[in-house]
């Protein structure tokens, strides 16, 4: 579910809540601004995080 190609760039933290609504923190630990993809199966949503900026995502499976 997560991954990153951004190597020390981005941190970021993912999990699934108990009642099934998935959970992302991205936080873009550069200077400059980012732009990375959260995928979920064949689903897909872009992001810009501004630098030293910080995005929480939260959605079911089925609605990303």
């Amino acid at each position: 579910m997560l991954s990153s190609s951004y190597d020390n760039l981005l941190e970021e933290v993912g999990f699934v809540n108990p009642d099934g609504e998935r959970v992302l923190v991205v936080y873009n630990r550069d200077v400059q601004e980012r732009r990375c993809r959260v995928l979920d199966g064949d689903k897909e949503i872009a992001l810009t995080l501004p630098p030293s900026g910080a995005s929480t995502l939260l959605w079911r499976q089925e609605s990303i």
